[in-house]
């Protein structure tokens, strides 16, 4: 399974550095998650990309639409009380920002409810450093 936080899975629909790398990556793993934390923060990023001229707002009308398309497939963690123990571990053993623990909690969460490997798809190397002390497998698309 697939753990992709907001920086990675933007990579999607913005054309950044990494963009190639999370597209294979999504090609090669048939299943993705993410938590319902992305949402805002992916709209947010490309409503930025917009304002800032990366793309004009017919472009940004057509990211929207593909990023919404695909959000249907994703499996979409929810921030419940499960998740705040684990966040509050992550915040105090690897100082990450309060958004960042809540996709590493969702991704701690994820493996011990699959019993399987996570590949932590990140953009942040503080926060791929944490998830590598989780035993996460770490992705930086580059």
């Amino acid at each position: 399974m697939i753990y992709l936080d907001s920086s990675a899975l933007v990579k999607r629909y913005a054309d950044e550095p990494g963009s190639e790398a999370i597209d294979r990556l999504l090609s090669d793993h048939p299943y993705a998650s993410t938590s319902r934390l992305a949402y805002p923060e992916i709209l947010s990023a490309l409503n930025r990309k917009r304002i800032s001229g990366d793309f004009s707002s017919r472009v940004f009308g057509d990211l929207v639409k593909a990023f919404e398309s695909d959000w249907r497939k994703l499996f979409v963690l929810e921030l419940d009380d499960s998740l705040l123990p684990i966040m509050k571990q992550a915040i105090r053993k690897h100082a990450i920002r309060g958004a960042d623990s809540i996709h590493l909690a969702s991704a701690m969460w994820l493996r011990s409810t699959l019993k399987e490997d996570v590949i932590f798809a990140c953009s942040d190397r503080k926060l791929l450093d944490a998830a590598r002390g989780e035993r996460l497998v770490a992705f930086e698309p580059v």
